[in-house]
């Protein structure tokens, strides 16, 4: 039988007697963000032996999802849509034992290990955590109206 201290969470119920959920919290690594760096972050841990969790947040894929061709990315030699590209790392990343949460990490508390990480509805523990937020491109100035600029797809930059 499972206890709370290996990594389950007791649920109480008024009918019945204590539950055990089967949810994992417990991690080695935990990895927020699931852009290009989080799923390469979450490969190479997985690969290494370690037991790896990614909190995808509310834009699974990064900025890539919202990309049209990518022509500049490793190992391609003809342009990949982004979209496609990101669902092929987050398969490879499952391929390799990585788990992946589709949630978004609120608040981490750092001060002491096991490191937390939380979530709008679960605790995740992890040995180590990688944030990998990634940016979000900036609209910068100029004597256009931004707006129109902006969507053009056009004046970014990386911050």
């Amino acid at each position: 039988m499972m206890s709370a201290d290996d990594g389950a969470t007791v649920l109480e119920t008024k009918d019945e007697g204590p539950k055990i959920s089967d949810k994992k919290t417990k991690f080695d690594v935990v990895i927020i963000g699931a852009g290009p760096s989080g799923y390469t972050a979450g490969i190479y841990c997985s690969r290494a032996g370690y037991d790896t969790l990614i909190l995808s947040g509310i834009l699974p894929g990064g900025q890539l999802v919202n990309t049209t061709e990518v022509e500049n990315y490793p190992g391609f030699e003809n342009a990949i849509m982004g979209p496609d590209l990101m669902i092929d790392m987050r398969k490879q990343c499952q391929k390799m034992g990585t788990t992946i949460v589709d949630d978004e990490a609120v608040d981490v508390d750092f001060r002491r290990k096991p490191f937390k990480v939380l979530t709008g509805t679960e605790e995740y523990e992890g040995r180590a955590v990688i944030i990998a937020t990634g940016a979000n491109p900036k609209k910068t100035w100029t004597r256009r109206r931004t707006d129109i600029c902006w969507k053009r797809g056009f004046i970014l930059c990386d911050m």
